[in-house]
C-alpha cells in the first residue's frame, strides 16, 4: 500500500475548521489532496488557510514518515522471521535424525550380539559332540588312504546327463520411492491406526519425486517428530488421521510435522507469543495517538 494513500484528519482539527467558511474549507481540502497524492506544494494567500494548511501538512509529513518506518521494520522482520524459521525446521530434522539414527544403530547393535552368542553357543555344542565321541565312532578305513584299485573300484561313470545352467537372479535395486514406502509400513506396524502403503501409485511416486527435491525433506526425521504429536494418529476431536499421501501431498504439511505444529503444548505457547506481540503493538500505538494528540491540541492553543 502506498504511503500517500489517505489523509487522517483529527477530531481536534474541528476547531480549524469551525474558524473557516464552507468556500476555506473547500480551498483547504482540496489543497490538502494535492499535497498528499501528488505531492505538490501549496501555497495560500489567506493567511488562515496558510496556517491551518502548515499545521495539517506537519502531521501528514510525520504519519507518511512513520508509515515508512514500519514498512521497513516488517520488510527486515520477514527476513529474520524467515531465516529463524528454516534454521529451526534444519535443526529440528537434525536432531530427529540423530534420535532415529542412534535407534538404529542400538538395535543393530543388539542384534549383532544375539548372533554373535548363537554363534559360540553352536560351537561350544560341536566342541562337546567331538569330544564324547567313542572309537567306535570313528572309520578305521578313513585313516588309511585308499589303494589303486580301490579308487578305481569307486570312481564314478562319467555323467553324459545334459547339463542344465542355473543362474540366480541378481536382486533389482531398490529406489528411494522405495525405501520410503518400507519405512512407512515399518512405522504403521508400530502404530497400526496407520495405513500401510500398498502400492507405489504413478502419482505418489510424483509427489514424492517433488518432495526428495527439498532440502527440508528427510523421512526418517519426519517420522520421528511425526511419532511425537499424537494429534496425527487419531488424537484429536474428529479422530482424524494423517496419511502417507497427506503427508507427502504438498511442501507444507511435512513441514509442519518437523515444527510440531501439532503438538497442543507447542501451539499453546506459539499462540501465547502471537496475543502478547499483538497487545504490545496495540499498547505502542495507542499511547503514541495520544501523544500526538496532545502536540496538536497545543499547536493550536498557542495559534
Amino acid at each position: 500500500m502506498d504511503n500517500r494513500g489517505a489523509i487522517l484528519l483529527y477530531e481536534t482539527y474541528n476547531e480549524i475548521f469551525m474558524r473557516l467558511s464552507d468556500k476555506q474549507i473547500g480551498c483547504l481540502i482540496k489543497g490538502l489532496m494535492e499535497y498528499q497524492f501528488k505531492g505538490t506544494p501549496q501555497c495560500f494567500d489567506d493567511g488562515l488557510l496558510e496556517m491551518a494548511f502548515v499545521v495539517i501538512r506537519q502531521n501528514i509529513d510525520r504519519h507518511n514518515a512513520e508509515y515508512q518506518e514500519l514498512i521497513e521494520k516488517r520488510r527486515e522482520a520477514g527476513k529474520t522471521g524467515s531465516r529463524k524459521r528454516w534454521q529451526g525446521i534444519a535443526n529440528v530434522a537434525n536432531a530427529n535424525n540423530a534420535i532415529f539414527v542412534n535407534s538404529k544403530n542400538s538395535n543393530r547393535t543388539k542384534e549383532n550380539e544375539s548372533k554373535s552368542k548363537n554363534e559360540m553357543q553352536k560351537k561350544k555344542t560341536k566342541d562337546n559332540n567331538v569330544v564324547g565321541a567313542s572309537a567306535d565312532d570313528f572309520d578305521v578305513n578313513a585313516l588309511n588312504p585308499p589303494s589303486i584299485s580301490q579308487k578305481e573300484a569307486k570312481t564314478d561313470p562319467p555323467d553324459v546327463s545334459p547339463k542344465v545352467e542355473t543362474t540366480v537372479p541378481r536382486a533389482a535395486s531398490v529406489s528411494q520411492s522405495e525405501a520410503i514406502q518400507r519405512r512407512w509400513n515399518e512405522f504403521c506396524d508400530l502404530n497400526p491406526q496407520l495405513a500401510k502403503v500398498l502400492l507405489l501409485s504413478d502419482k505418489r511416486k510424483l509427489k514424492l519425486k517433488a518432495r526428495l527435491r527439498e532440502p527440508p525433506f528427510d523421512f526418517d526425521a519426519i517420522l520421528a517428530a511425526f511419532d511425537k504429536q499424537p494429534f496425527l494418529k487419531g488424537g484429536n476431536k474428529q479422530g482424524w488421521i494423517a496419511s502417507f499421501d497427506w503427508l507427502v501431498d504438498n511442501s507444507t504439511n511435512y513441514l509442519k510435522v518437523l515444527e510440531l505444529a501439532y503438538n497442543k503444548a507447542a501451539v499453546a505457547d506459539k499462540l501465547t507469543d502471537f496475543v502478547k506481540a499483538k497487545y504490545a503493538q496495540y499498547a505502542e500505538t495507542a499511547e503514541a495517538d495520544a501523544e500526538n494528540s496532545e502536540a496538536e491540541a497545543e499547536i493550536i492553543e498557542g495559534g
